[in-house]
């Protein structure tokens, strides 16, 4: 058993507790070393310093990091809204919206926080302007009259300075950019961002799902045959599907039998299929996965497809699917897999394995800002598809 007397006390960073360890003889600590927090299992980065130094003043055990909540930036929502102005085909336009007002959604969601911490600036500042002039002038200080002057300070901001948005949400990220130690606030900022990350890709992912529906319903002459080349989008990314996870699965014969009950189901009783064949055929292909994304495009769209397969292949998507999965599958440890899938893909946040991914607003920026342009361009081209068809 090891000597209480050697060992030293270290914060997680992930959970701010307090641990005991043996640092194992009197030597200065390096930043290779890592510990595992013996309350959340975090693994740590082993702190700078002599022992003597770490016991006379317990430190975290990693440096003050940077949330950079300057940069978390998701998109404009009144400029993607007057992208929709610009589809063709009427039944886009109901996934588009919808689309638009879940990324508006999540910008909100970022910067509800600082539009709180500006206000609540604004706030101390009302109280500390009050108090000052009653001092001065040797009047009493009464609460209810405090109370009274200061809200009528911040009537004042709220239509004066609180009215410029931009200039509120660029004060807010940077007094909330300023709470740089404190285990408790990082943890809970990586927790906004990985909800950011894991709603962009539930985004993204029912976009897709929706726009194949409503193209299928609208043009199943040509696109309900499912007789496209399945992984022609996936060699173009590089990243071949496998049946397991593209596709239920199911023998040659079965491809083409659909029950009597998906057919009363997706019709409504009515067994009229003619409007109806996209519901039909999505409870045959699996979208739950970006694979199988990719293998549902390709099968279904078969000629005049590049500016589809274009946005599909496109990398980005990868990265995001990739971060998504190790933070909703390992709550953001990075395994063997992670650093498998995102070899060579831009973007990725780096790590060793056993580490949690260290996300700030300038990561999630990176990874969030190219799947909002494809999910533009994914609406652009299944648009333009349909109105090529049309026009034939």
């Amino acid at each position: 058993m090891a000597d209480s007397a050697n060992k030293i006390r270290v914060k997680c960073w992930n959970c701010g507790a307090t641990n005991q360890i043996d640092p194992r003889g009197e030597v200065e600590f390096k930043e290779s070393q890592r510990w595992h927090c013996t309350f959340c299992a975090h693994q740590n980065r082993m702190p700078e310093g002599t022992i003597d130094d770490i016991r006379a003043n317990p430190v975290s055990s990693s440096p003050p990091r940077d949330l950079k909540y300057t940069d978390a930036h998701i998109c404009n929502e009144a400029k993607l809204f007057g992208m929709l102005r610009h589809i063709g085909n009427s039944c886009l336009l109901e996934p588009a919206t919808v689309f638009v007002s879940r990324a508006g959604e999540l910008q909100s969601f970022a910067d509800t926080p600082a539009l709180v911490a500006a206000q609540a600036y604004a706030l101390g500042e009302a109280y500390m302007a009050v108090i000052a002039s009653l001092k001065h002038r040797g009047e009493e200080l009464d609460e209810g009259r405090v109370r009274t002057l200061v809200d009528g300070q911040l009537s004042k901001w709220t239509e004066t300075d609180g009215r410029d948005l931009p200039k509120v949400l660029t004060n807010g990220k940077s007094y909330l950019n300023s709470f740089r130690d404190g285990a408790l606030v990082w943890r809970g900022f990586q927790s906004l961002l990985v909800a950011q990350l894991t709603g962009m890709w539930t985004t993204f992912e029912t976009l897709a799902t929706d726009l194949w529906v409503c193209a299928v319903n609208a043009h199943p002459q040509k696109l309900a045959k499912l007789d496209g080349q399945k992984n022609r989008i996936g060699r173009l990314a590089k990243r071949v599907s496998t049946e397991f996870d593209a596709e239920p699965s199911r023998t040659k014969s079965q491809d083409g039998v659909v029950s009597r009950e998906a057919i009363e189901r997706v019709s409504k009783g009515t067994f009229d299929l003619r409007s109806q064949m996209g519901d039909l055929l999505k409870e045959r292909l699996s979208f739950r996965t970006l694979s199988g994304i990719r293998v549902a495009y390709s099968r279904a769209f078969k000629d005049h497809t590049r500016d589809l397969d274009t946005v599909l292949a496109d990398r980005a998507l990868d990265t995001l699917n990739c971060v998504r999965n190790v933070l909703v599958h390992t709550a953001g440890k990075i395994d063997y897999e992670y650093r498998r899938q995102t070899k060579g893909l831009a973007n990725a946040p780096p790590g060793e394995i056993g580490e949690r991914l260290e996300l700030n607003g300038a990561v999630s920026t990176s990874l969030i800002h190219p799947v909002i342009k494809l999910s533009v361009g994914l609406i652009r081209a299944v648009d333009m598809w349909l109105t090529r068809e049309t026009k034939k």
